[in-house]
């Protein structure tokens, strides 16, 4: 089985969405945070991804990231943060489609070059979160019934 087919088991199977994201395991929420913000920002970009509900874990990717050794995509995620107030997009959703309602043209021309940064993979993100839920896997839920 490919590292990628061993993570969508984990995700189907989980808890990850039965769950709110604060009830989950800290490794259960390096997982979901990375599963998202990756899903998300390959099909619509960091727009999207802070439109969608995804984006409500915007808070913890950063660090997620760093806890799988994804240093260029936190960097790239937190310069996309950058854009708003505070250099953090809220976790409540409604507040974060005002803030991007509010973007100016420089600001989402600055998100597309960060969405191409991000889409050039600088991170494995399939290996490393890999690595790390079957490092975790006895927090991951899902994760041992693929021999994780």
């Amino acid at each position: 089985m490919t590292k990628n087919l061993q993570l969508v088991r984990p995700s189907e199977v989980g808890r990850f969405w039965r769950l709110g994201f604060d009830e989950l395991s800290p490794a259960e929420r390096v997982f979901r945070a990375v599963w998202e913000l990756e899903g998300d920002v390959n099909n619509g970009g960091f727009e999207q991804y802070s439109f969608n509900s995804s984006g409500d874990t915007v808070f913890a990717v950063v660090d997620a990231l760093t806890a799988i050794g994804a240093s260029e995509a936190a960097r790239i995620v937190a310069e996309a943060n950058g854009m708003f107030p505070g250099s953090s997009p809220p976790r409540d959703r409604r507040e974060r489609w005002v803030l991007l309602d509010g973007l100016g043209p420089e600001q989402k021309a600055v998100l597309d070059k960060l969405d191409e940064e991000f889409l050039r993979y600088p991170d494995d993100l399939t290996t490393l979160l890999h690595e790390y839920v079957r490092r975790n896997s006895d927090q991951v839920s899902g994760a041992t019934e693929v021999g994780m």
